[in-house]
């Protein structure tokens, strides 16, 4: 989670979309920020091309709780937690 947050707060998109939203919340209703993350609709969403996303699709593919899904459902895991596509 540390060197998640490290790269977020490096990512230029990921600082324009947090100003956005703390200024005018009410344009982006299905956002929320809560311990300096954003969150769509209570996932956390992540900036395309993140460097962290390979790594998180390894680790929910490879690792014991992974236990090699295959691609969909490995996809569906992660997406209960979060979000990376481009903003709706």
């Amino acid at each position: 989670m540390e060197e998640l947050r490290r790269q977020l707060e490096a990512n230029a998109e990921y600082h324009r979309l947090w100003q956005a939203i703390k200024m005018s919340p009410a344009k982006h209703p299905d956002f929320t920020l809560v311990q300096n993350l954003i969150l769509w609709k209570g996932r956390l969403w992540l900036p395309k091309g993140l460097a962290m996303i390979p790594t998180l699709l390894l680790e929910y593919h490879t690792t014991p709780t992974g236990s090699h899904m295959g691609t969909a459902k490995t996809t569906n895991r992660l997406l209960e937690n979060f979000e990376w596509s481009s903003l709706r």
